[in-house]
């Protein structure tokens, strides 16, 4: 692996930790007015949203159903990786 490589993944696990923490402030200052499943839903459809627009303009000719099984397969990776990688950890 390269150093820009390793600096990328670097950079992209800085932002991550930032995005985590700013979500984190969220919730606590709205802990007390919504219902923290009702967040969680909120938060995993604006991401599964945005990652069907992306999965869109990297398959322009893909059918909906098409696009909507890109998302669900990379959904799914998601959560292998984090099956293997972090919640084994805890």
């Amino acid at each position: 692996m390269t150093t820009e490589e390793k600096d990328a993944i670097e950079q992209r696990s800085e932002n991550a930790e930032l995005f985590v923490k700013a979500i984190d402030m969220v919730i606590k200052e709205t802990e007390s007015k919504v219902n923290i499943m009702e967040m969680s839903d909120c938060l995993l459809a604006v991401g599964f949203d945005m990652l069907y627009h992306i999965i869109s303009h990297a398959m322009p000719d893909g059918s909906p159903e098409q696009k909507a099984e890109a998302v669900g397969v990379h959904i799914d990776e998601i959560k292998s990786h984090l099956n293997r990688e972090v919640w084994s950890q805890i």
